[in-house]
């Protein structure tokens, strides 16, 4: 049976939803924007929607 790893966030805290934010940003390419749609595609440990509603909307 094949063993599989789950990747999340321990805690939800402003200071770790920005941590996460920063490190998918840190995997784009110099001068790309962190959309929702590069941060989907970036494999991110939480969901944009969570980014969304804690801090106000995306671009926030």
């Amino acid at each position: 049976m094949a063993r599989y790893e789950v990747d999340f966030l321990e805690q939800y805290t402003d200071e770790a939803l920005l941590a996460e934010l920063q490190r998918v940003a840190a995997q784009l390419r110099a001068g790309d924007f962190l959309t929702k749609a590069a941060y989907d595609n970036l494999q991110p440990r939480v969901a944009h929607t969570t980014i969304r509603r804690r801090f106000g909307g995306w671009k926030s």
